[in-house]
């Protein structure tokens, strides 16, 4: 059996494991190993133990998406753990192993019950150097908060001392995969890719370096027709909080992925890493995006880039994605660009230039002279997409002139069009000057026009706020924020209230709450607007519309408001003279009797009497003689009715009788409640109408007027 291998000879073999051409392979070996020939022995020996597992020692998430990526078979090495209860959770099947720690797909079952990934470090290898790097990993997950990173959801130790944690279940296909699978066209990739920046750009905000940046460890889903990625595996991360560098931090000369690694995370024993590293990743990444391609690949190996000796790096130049585009075979391109929803001539226009230039700024030898942050990455794709002027590069001046014109289009577009008119306008002039009197006038009438255009514009927007306050008021409203609610539409003219429901609804809550604080003249105004607001609201709900109409009428002759009374007035008669309803009939005589009125308005208020006599029946008396003994005001109104009907036929001493009989307790109740009716008296519309009624039908008797308390 063979000794435990040591931290570097894992890293050794993980790396070498990247290499699947055995040429290449010897190559790194040659180069890594280099005098040390026991080191070599047992690279080769952990290698040929591997053959037929090359994902050993690395960690390959799988999508959970249907049709998008098949799921490895349930426990594919026997491991004796699947099933097992972690706390509160349950291994379901292994992901994958990274270089100290197993991922499974797990259960959480209480206090909710949902689907997690589960990192525990490997068995036999829980020596202190792997244990600091899963811990480091787990305290790098921790510490950041975004979208696009995998959240650690919890974190504990097994009963054997094995330390885990779990984080969010991640589904999703490696970023690359997804891409070329949905056909993202290179706008599309390159918003993928800015949001894959900006998750980096979080994780460096927190002191931390991924240093293994690369498809597989960015996985994306779409999430409400929206491409979203998410960052995950931050196993050789460095924090820069870490009290110490780990061993193999110093050490190991190939921490990381070689096809994506920057020059300086190749040098032996570099611990000094920054933040311009993750950035060379993002190039390589972004070029595999663009062409499908790292910058290094070759048509036969198009995902391996051979390691070269450090002294060689400074010297190497990688190829641009247009370059690695028009090396591929004709066959190849065209694959390519259909992956992207183009023509491979498309596609070559579409990278060229700007795209080269950030990808080669990026894969810079000299970290000095790449992007400082990935945010600045990310803001210079952003400029290539708004058609502005990249920072990678120096842009020369015919570039700099196409994109301003492709920025400015239609200023320039609209600008050749006034010159052209100017021009036609210019050599014409001799025969406008024998049309200048018609031009004059078409000119005036042209400003007529615009300005009133500009005065509809006006009063549309001044409509649109008028609507907006109504709904800001009805959120006040239903909070009971009376005064905020006030002091957004209180002033509101009636011809700019909204006709609706809402609007109604707003100001009738209004009115009632001035009313009940014994501020009529403020109800009346707004129960005035709120019978405007429901003048033309749709038809079909007549009884919610005919019963904002007589508060406000009522609201308006208590505070002798003639002429918003006539107003209103006119609206329930051109609105509801015609109705078949006879609740809305009843209504709408109340409100439009409560003053004296002219013979065509009498005519319009007798047809609805006439209608009200002709519908109401001996089962309808009977159910109204019921109704009036619990509702006194409602009968006090029908009397005081009867009674001028009775005067204006004729039947003096019945109407004197009725009137007197009707009158002594309504003016007894009003001088106990010093005039204003509460609710626990009744409706406060019938109190107020019946009391309207009776000053009108003893001034139409001569009658003398009950001696006021107000």
């Amino acid at each position: 059996m063979m000794n435990e291998p040591l931290p570097m000879d894992e890293m050794l073999v993980r790396a070498a494991q990247e290499f699947p051409d055995e040429a290449e392979r010897t190559f790194f070996l040659d180069w890594a190993c280099r005098e040390d020939l026991a080191l070599r022995q047992r690279i080769e020996a952990l290698l040929d133990l591997q053959q037929n597992s090359e994902d050993f020692f690395d960690f390959r998430p799988f999508s959970l998406h249907e049709n998008e990526a098949a799921p490895l078979p349930e426990n594919p090495k026997g491991d004796g753990e699947i099933g097992l209860r972690i706390g509160r959770y349950r291994l379901i099947r292994r992901l994958g192993e990274g270089g100290c720690g197993v991922v499974y797909q797990a259960e959480q079952e209480v206090p909710v019950k949902r689907q997690v990934a589960l990192k525990l470090i490997r068995m036999g290898l829980d020596h202190q150097q792997l244990i600091a790097r899963f811990e480091m990993e787990r305290q790098a997950l921790a510490m950041m908060d975004h979208p696009s990173i995998a959240r650690v959801l919890d974190a504990g130790a097994t009963p054997t001392g094995r330390p885990y944690f779990v984080m969010e279940w991640v589904t999703g296909l490696p970023v690359t995969d997804f891409s070329e699978r949905h056909r993202l066209t290179i706008p599309q990739r390159l918003d993928l890719f800015v949001r894959i920046c900006h998750a980096i750009q979080h994780a460096h905000l927190k002191g931390i370096i991924h240093r293994d940046i690369k498809p597989s460890n960015v996985l994306a889903s779409f999430h409400d027709a929206v491409a979203i990625p998410k960052v995950i595996d931050f196993g050789i991360a460095k924090i820069d909080a870490a009290p110490t560098p780990l061993a193999d931090d110093e050490q190991d000369p190939v921490l990381g992925t070689p096809a994506y690694m920057s020059p300086e995370q190749r040098q032996r024993g570099t611990f000094d890493v920054d933040s311009r590293t993750d950035v060379y990743s993002l190039g390589v990444l972004l070029c595999e995006l663009l062409v499908s391609r790292t910058p290094f690949s070759s048509p036969q190996s198009p995902t391996t880039t051979r390691p070269s000796h450090s002294a060689e790096l400074p010297q190497r130049l990688a190829l641009t994605p247009s370059q690695i585009l028009a090396d591929s075979s004709p066959e190849s391109r065209q694959k390519i660009a259909a992956a992207r929803s183009c023509q491979p001539a498309e596609l070559t226009r579409a990278i060229a230039g700007d795209l080269d230039a950030i990808v080669l700024k990026c894969l810079h030898a000299d970290r000095t002279q790449r992007y400082d942050t990935p945010n600045a990455l990310a803001n210079d794709i952003k400029r290539h997409l708004n058609d502005s002027i990249i920072h990678a590069s120096p842009t020369p001046w015919r570039i700099r002139t196409r994109k301003f014109i492709r920025r400015q289009r239609w200023a320039i577009a609209l600008s050749s069009v006034a010159f052209i008119t100017l021009a036609a306008g210019f050599s014409t002039s001799t025969w406008l000057f024998f049309r200048e009197s018609k031009a004059r006038q078409e000119q005036s009438e042209l400003r007529a026009i615009a300005d009133s255009a500009r005065a509809q514009e006006a009063s549309l927007r001044i409509r649109a706020e008028a609507r907006e306050a109504c709904a800001q008021a009805s959120v006040k409203l239903f909070y009971e924020q009376y005064e905020e609610a006030d002091r957004l539409i209180g002033h509101l003219p009636i011809d700019i209230i909204p006709p609706s429901l809402e609007a109604a609804e707003a100001f009738r809550k209004l009115g009632e709450w001035h009313r009940i604080a014994g501020r009529l003249p403020l109800a009346a105004k707004r129960y005035t607007a709120l019978a405007h607001s429901m003048s033309s609201v749709d038809l079909s709900d007549l009884h919610q519309v005919s019963s904002q109409v007589l508060p406000a009428a009522t609201a308006t002759c208590a505070i002798d408001d003639q002429k918003s009374y006539e107003q209103i007035r006119q609206i329930a008669l051109s609105r509801f003279s015609v109705t078949q309803d006879t609740i809305v009939a009843e209504q709408m005589i109340k409100a439009c009797l409560l003053r004296p009125a002219d013979q065509a308005t009498m005519n319009r208020v007798e047809k609805l009497v006439d209608f009200l006599e002709t519908s109401i029946g001996p089962a309808s008396e009977k159910s109204g003689l019921q109704r009036s003994e619990s509702d006194p005001a409602r009968v006090s109104c029908v009397k005081f009715l009867l009674a001028m009907s009775l005067h204006r036929t004729g039947q003096t001493d019945q109407a004197h009788d009725l009137l007197t009989t009707t009158a002594a307790p309504l003016i007894s109740m009003r001088q106990s409640t010093s005039g204003r009716w509460t609710d626990d008296l009744g409706r406060w519309i019938d109190w107020t109408n019946a009391y309207l009624l009776l000053l009108e039908a003893q001034k139409e008797m001569a009658v003398s007027s009950p001696q006021s308390t107000d």
